[in-house]
C-alpha cells in the first residue's frame, strides 16, 4: 500500500524506528529484488530502507480479511515495545486485536478508516 510506505519512510529518515505489521498473502512466492527476507516466529520478517516489516502467516483469506493464528501472540509479546500503534483501515482483525493490548500495556494508538466510509459520505463537507 502506497501510504503505508510513504509514511513509513518518511518515519524512518527522521529517525524513528518503524515496524509495519500486515497479513503473508504469499510473500514466498514473490521476487523481492534482493531484499533480506527471513523467517521468523510469527512467518516472515524483511528490512527495507530502515523499516522492520513483519508478514504473519495466513491461514485463510476472505476478501480483504485474513486469518493470521500468530496476531494474538504478536500483540501480547511485542506491542508493549512501540511508543505508538497506528492502524490502517478496518478490513481485517488486526486493528481490534492489536488495539486490545495496546489498551492492557498504556500504547496509544490511533485508527485511520482508509476508504471505509460509504462514497457518498467522502464528499460531505
Amino acid at each position: 500500500m502506497f501510504k503505508v510506505r510513504a509514511l513509513a519512510r518518511s518515519l524512518s529518515r527522521s529517525g524513528h524506528e518503524v515496524t509495519v505489521v500486515t497479513a503473508d498473502l504469499g510473500l514466498e512466492n514473490n521476487d523481492f529484488f534482493g531484499m533480506s527476507v527471513e523467517r521468523c516466529e510469527w512467518g516472515w520478517k524483511v528490512e527495507e530502507d530502515r523499516i522492520n516489516i513483519v508478514y504473519l502467516s495466513t491461514i485463510a483469506r476472505y476478501r480483504a480479511m485474513t486469518i493470521n493464528p500468530a496476531l494474538r501472540a504478536y500483540g501480547r509479546d511485542c506491542v508493549g515495545r512501540f511508543d505508538l500503534v497506528h492502524f490502517y483501515g478496518l478490513y481485517d482483525l488486526f486493528g481490534p486485536t492489536l488495539s486490545y493490548f495496546c489498551r492492557r500495556r498504556g500504547v496509544p494508538y490511533l485508527v485511520e478508516p482508509l476508504g471505509m466510509y460509504r462514497p457518498i459520505d467522502r464528499v460531505l463537507w
